[in-house]
């Protein structure tokens, strides 16, 4: 292994590693916003991050680049947590991943006002980026979408490697699972899927990374 493979590996498994702990450590951020989601997102972008966006790169390297799977194979890894050698590792990866994002959807709805507010889908096009208040807006319009497609790949995804891992079952009895994870039940639409899934997620953690540091520098 060359020096410049080791070095990734290291990040990405320190990226995985950190992922549980930072999740099951909220109150290391309990005291930055009154609001609970503001609590349950800030510890969840680890796992988000480095999961969902290296399962966005695998899925563009091998059917858009036609990359080698054995060349992409560690981006894999760090989407599934296998990364890290440690036993079954890769089932507490899904399941905190799974977990945060229901906690997120959980959260979103009891603040005061939800954040998830489907009148506030329609107002994307009306973002006013030139505005000082262009975080907040695009957060709420993107939050319902975003929500609901990260919820719909995180348990269909958790559900699969656990029906594989722990309770044994074939991969047919189980395949409709990935094929919602991957947005692959329609011809041609995974790639699509994943990058709306990738492209909205970052611009949810963009726009609420913003408005965090305003809310720090109060």
């Amino acid at each position: 292994m060359c020096p410049h493979d080791g070095r990734r590996l290291f990040i990405a498994r320190t990226a995985v590693l950190c992922g549980p702990v930072l999740c099951i450590s909220p109150t290391a951020v309990s005291r930055l916003s009154r609001r609970p989601s503001v609590e349950t997102s800030v510890p969840e972008c680890v796992p988000l991050g480095s999961g969902g966006e290296s399962g966005v790169a695998y899925c563009w390297s091998r059917r858009v680049l036609g990359m080698p799977k054995q060349d992409v194979k560690w981006l894999m890894q760090v989407h599934q947590g296998s990364i890290v050698p440690i036993a079954r590792f890769e089932l507490v990866w899904t399941a905190f991943n799974a977990l945060g994002v229901v906690a997120l959807v959980l959260t979103a709805l009891a603040g005061r006002p939800p954040m998830l507010r489907l009148e506030a889908v329609g107002r994307f096009g009306s973002v006013n980026f030139g505005s000082s208040s262009w975080p907040r807006h695009l957060h709420q319009a993107l939050s319902a979408v975003t929500l609901l497609l990260l919820a719909c790949s995180a348990v269909t995804g958790v559900a699969y490697r656990w029906g594989r891992v722990v309770f044994a079952a074939e991969k047919e009895r189980v395949a409709i699972l990935m094929q919602i994870h991957q947005g692959a039940y329609v011809p041609g639409l995974e790639v699509v899927y994943v990058s709306l899934t990738g492209t909205l997620t970052l611009l949810m953690a963009l726009s609420g990374g913003v408005l965090l540091v305003r809310r720090w520098l109060r």
